[in-house]
C-alpha cells in the first residue's frame, strides 16, 4: 500500500499574548516529532480582529489540495504523536472518515503545556471537547460542506461539522489521551454578545 501525502493546518491568530507563548511550544513540538512534515499556517482575519475559525479551518483545506490528508490542531494545542500517527493509519484506509486524535481534554498554564511537551508526561482529561484536532482527507472536508462559516463567535463549528459529517453517513473515531491546551484565564462564550446566536444555530445541527 501507498503511503499517503499529508501536512499540518495550524489557525493561528496571535491576538492574545498566551497564543503566541503557546505557539512557541506547539510548533516546536510538532516539528520535533514529524519532522518531514509540512506545516501550513494560516488566519483569515488581520490580528486583532475577531478570529473566523471555521473560515480558517476551510482556507487551510483549500491549502492543503495537494495532499490525501490533513491533520488540523488548534495552534495553542498539543496532541500525542501516537494518536496522529494511528488516526493517519485509519483515515488513510477508508472514506469520509475523521479522525480525533485525543478523548476529551485539558487546560494548563503555559509552564505545564512546556513541561508536558518536554516529558511526554499527558495528564488525565478534564472536560469534553468536540474541537482541537481533525484528521480527515480533504475531499472528505468539502462533501461534508466544510466548516460553517456563519459560526462568527467562539465555539460551535467543530460540533455542527461533526454533526454534519455523521448524518451524511461519515464515521468519527477518538483516541486515548486528552488533547492539552494552553489555559485561557476568561471562559470567552460568556462576553461575546453573539453566544446566543452560536448556541441557537448549533441547535439546528444537533436537530439534523
Amino acid at each position: 500500500m501507498v503511503a499517503l501525502s499529508w501536512c499540518f493546518g495550524f489557525p493561528y491568530a496571535p491576538n492574545e499574548q498566551i497564543r503566541a507563548d503557546a505557539w512557541d511550544v506547539v510548533s516546536s513540538f510538532y516539528a520535533k516529532h514529524f519532522p518531514e512534515i509540512p506545516h501550513l499556517i494560516h488566519s483569515a482575519t488581520p490580528v486583532g480582529e475577531r478570529f473566523l475559525r471555521a473560515k480558517t479551518r476551510n482556507e487551510l483545506v483549500r491549502m492543503a489540495g495537494g495532499y490525501d490528508l490533513i491533520v488540523l490542531i488548534d495552534a495553542d494545542t498539543l496532541i500525542h504523536p501516537d494518536g496522529i500517527r494511528r488516526m493517519i493509519d485509519a483515515a488513510s484506509k477508508q472514506g469520509m472518515y475523521l479522525g480525533k486524535p485525543f478523548l476529551k481534554g485539558v487546560n494548563l498554564q503555559l509552564a505545564h503545556l512546556r513541561a508536558t511537551a518536554e516529558t511526554m508526561r499527558w495528564p488525565h482529561p478534564k472536560f469534553n471537547d468536540p474541537g482541537a484536532a481533525w484528521v480527515i482527507r480533504p475531499e472528505t472536508w468539502w462533501a461534508t460542506g466544510g466548516m460553517d462559516e456563519n459560526f462568527r463567535s467562539w465555539g460551535g463549528e467543530d460540533e455542527a461539522f461533526n454533526y454534519m459529517l455523521t448524518a451524511l453517513g461519515g464515521s468519527i473515531e477518538y483516541d486515548v489521551l486528552p488533547a492539552v491546551k494552553a489555559h485561557h484565564k476568561t471562559a470567552r462564550w460568556f462576553r461575546d454578545p453573539e453566544w446566543s446566536d452560536t448556541w441557537e444555530r448549533s441547535a439546528v445541527y444537533r436537530h439534523i
